[in-house]
């Protein structure tokens, strides 16, 4: 049952309730686990490449939250994005952006903290991989600096099922059926 609960709380809300849990039921809480990313200081798509690139890969979580700093390049149209994948038996079954459909990587240096939601993660099961992708954007040169990259998750997943349930076409973003340079294209943003 507390799984089932904390499986819903927010972030802060978790962090809070862990420590007014009694002592003795404190160890059913997950454990979390801290994961920092190397820098993609200057990431630059050579030969216009336009798929997803992997920058790491986690095990199956029941909860994830990233924080990094990223900019676009800095002039020019902004298409860098920052995501995930789950992967199941080596193939992606759902891709998620860390940002809005209208919002690539800023111009300037930003912060961000994303709770992925459990309607995306609900999906991973026990021996699924979660890919964390980048995209630079099509063209010969264009470059997105990803800084500070951290990953704080729960190992495991938050159904026991190993059933797989359909996945809403609607849910993936960007959609797994075609090019995803297509679906970034259609939403770049002029500097």
């Amino acid at each position: 049952i507390l799984h089932f609960i904390w499986s819903y709380l927010g972030t802060q809300e978790l962090y809070r309730v862990v420590s007014s849990v009694h002592s003795n039921f404190r160890s059913t809480f997950p454990t979390l686990v801290t994961y920092e990313a190397p820098p993609l200081a200057a990431v630059s798509e050579g030969k216009g490449c336009m798929n997803l690139q992997e920058y790491f890969r986690l095990p199956s979580v029941s909860r994830l939250v990233v924080s990094f700093r990223w900019m676009d390049q800095g002039w020019g149209i902004r298409k860098g994005r920052l995501g995930l994948s789950i992967h199941r038996d080596s193939k992606a079954i759902i891709h998620h952006s860390f940002t809005e459909p209208n919002h690539p990587a800023p111009l300037h240096l930003e912060d961000r903290v994303y709770d992925v939601p459990c309607s995306i993660l609900q999906f991973c099961r026990p021996n699924d991989e979660i890919v964390i992708w980048r995209y630079a954007g099509g063209g010969s040169s264009h470059i997105l600096s990803v800084l500070f990259f951290q990953a704080r998750y729960w190992p495991g997943t938050i159904s026991s099922s190993t059933s797989v349930a359909a996945i809403p076409k609607e849910l993936s973003w960007p959609p797994l059926c075609h090019n995803p340079a297509y679906t970034f294209h259609d939403n770049a943003v002029r500097g």
